[in-house]
């Protein structure tokens, strides 16, 4: 069986899902992931990341010397002017709302690592980059081997798997 979710988000969720787990074991309910607490945990830690995102952006605008206004704007715009807003409180699961928060974060640690040669920012801002090449580039591959080639993954194979993977036969 081929499980076509990376680990991405749920690394990202793991600490809201932990804390869901424990209110859960407390209060007696089913731990099977799937009760009240748990839901609710997606809810919050989508909420987090987007203010999390949000938050690396005012600081990265800070530093170009942007004001205080035009940042509010900016931060209202992205926030509600993009399909951000659905991905946070409608599609919470989606990896969109976790892309954002880390993308964000890189530029903010790179722009420190980089452009103002504070190499203690390197570490964090190849971290990210870490983080990002697993929820983007790695669902982005898998996307788009889902679109182009009209797999059905709950009937393939592991060696069919591979032969799709490498564009083995396609040419």
């Amino acid at each position: 069986m081929i499980n076509k979710y990376y680990g991405g988000v749920s690394v990202l969720q793991l600490p809201f899902f932990l804390g869901a787990h424990a209110l859960t074991s407390i209060s007696g309910g089913d731990t099977d992931g799937y009760s009240k607490y748990y839901m609710l945990s997606i809810s919050i830690a989508s909420w987090f990341y987007q203010l999390f995102g949000l938050y690396f952006i005012v600081l990265l605008l800070q530093f170009y010397q942007v004001k205080p206004n035009i940042i509010a704007l900016v931060l209202v715009a992205i926030s509600f002017g993009t399909n951000l807003y659905v991905y946070t409180i409608v599609e919470a699961g989606m990896s969109h709302v976790y892309s954002f928060a880390m993308v964000a974060a890189f530029l903010y640690f790179a722009h420190k690592a980089f452009v103002l040669g504070q190499n203690r920012y390197l570490l964090r801002s190849s971290l990210l980059l870490g983080l990002i090449v697993l929820l983007i580039v790695v669902c982005q591959i898998q996307s788009y081997q889902y679109r182009y080639y009209e797999i059905h993954y709950s009937e393939m194979t592991q060696e069919k798997y591979w032969d799709v993977f490498l564009l083995r036969n396609r040419f």
